[in-house]
């Protein structure tokens, strides 16, 4: 299975080097990684999608390649962290949150490619993409394995913050 990770970019990209540390430290290293989702959609079998701004855990890729040959849409679990405050030991999971992001899944190609253009003029192009692809009869698969880090800051759209610290906001 040829795997490519897309990465969605920030203009605030200050939080690169933890990013690449954490695709660098891939226990499964045989993936290509592209900026632009359609070219990845067109050059592989499975595209996980990422944020500049998280920490890919070790054995993400490996875990997004089989799910990947399973299930059409993978969200995976995340655990967070803030920037100030450091680890909350709180997992994002699909119970209390909608985790179908573009920053934690893997999608087969062609129904991420189905699900394009990203409309960026949403609030949320991320979960319009999701819910068109599951019109369009894509099946979701919830992974429970916390394998990215979601880094919480001012800048994320779902962050409230209260007392100096952000909260996730529901």
């Amino acid at each position: 299975m040829k795997l490519v990770v897309w990465v969605n970019l920030y203009k605030d990209c200050s939080y690169y080097n933890d990013w690449k540390r954490g695709i660098a430290n891939q226990i499964d290293k045989d993936f290509e990684i592209y900026f632009n989702v359609e070219h990845a959609c067109r050059d592989s079998d499975a595209v996980l999608c990422l944020d500049i701004d998280d920490i890919p855990q070790p054995a993400l890729t490996h875990v997004a390649k089989l799910n990947a040959r399973q299930h059409d849409i993978t969200a995976f679990a995340m655990r967070m962290f803030g920037e100030k405050t450091g680890w909350f030991g709180k997992m994002v999971d699909v119970n209390d949150y909608n985790v179908w992001g573009l920053g934690n899944t893997v999608w087969r190609s062609n129904i991420l490619k189905s699900a394009l253009p990203i409309n960026q003029e949403l609030d949320m192009p991320d979960w319009d993409a999701v819910t068109r692809a599951c019109k369009e009869g894509a099946r979701l698969h919830f992974e429970g394995l916390p394998l990215i880090h979601y880094r919480m800051y001012g800048q994320n759209k779902n962050l409230i913050e209260l007392d100096g610290v952000y909260v996730w906001g529901k």
